[in-house]
């Protein structure tokens, strides 16, 4: 993001979190609204990953403050592994319910990226391999763009799916 100039950076940015911040929030307010209609899974680990999201948030931001480096993979290593698996659980679970290919793209996209946090870190710290350590940047942002891009949609398909499901 260093080669960006700020100005234009900063409010894609802000409204790239923005956008994502309220619908996430409506994603978590349905979901906390069906945990006793027959869907308890989806919601727990729904409204896991949604929470999660703070994780790539946090580490977007850090990167935006050119704050980065080893250390600050090694200290994410956990939080992403966590948001990577609430995530890979909830499409599971909604893709085993509904079938939708969609889920079945962020199931993939989720195990993926699970396997790339564990793995880019192994190779970094105990293999000594010196790796680009814009690698897992790029690599996230990327992953991040394709799933920002499609939060709203998601949001969207899933609502649609719980409600006819609970008619």
């Amino acid at each position: 993001m260093a080669d960006v100039p700020t100005s234009i950076v900063t409010p894609l940015l802000i409204s790239a979190l923005a956008t994502n911040s309220v619908l996430l929030f409506h994603g978590l307010v349905r979901l906390s609204m069906i945990y006793n209609g027959g869907f308890r899974e989806i919601s727990i680990f729904g409204r896991a990953h949604i929470i999660a999201h703070i994780v790539p948030f946090g580490y977007l931001l850090f990167l935006y403050f050119h704050i980065g480096g080893r250390w600050l993979d090694l200290a994410f290593l956990l939080p992403f592994a966590t948001f990577f698996y609430t995530g890979r659980r909830m499409w599971k679970s909604l893709y085993g319910r509904f079938g939708n290919r969609m889920y079945r793209l962020y199931v993939l996209g989720n195990g993926g990226m699970l396997s790339a946090v564990f793995v880019t870190t192994i190779l970094d710290l105990s293999v000594r391999i010196e790796m680009d350590y814009g690698f897992f940047d790029r690599l996230l942002l990327f992953y991040l763009a394709i799933h920002f891009l499609l939060v709203g949609l998601s949001v969207l398909r899933v609502a649609s799916d719980i409600q006819r499901a609970q008619a």
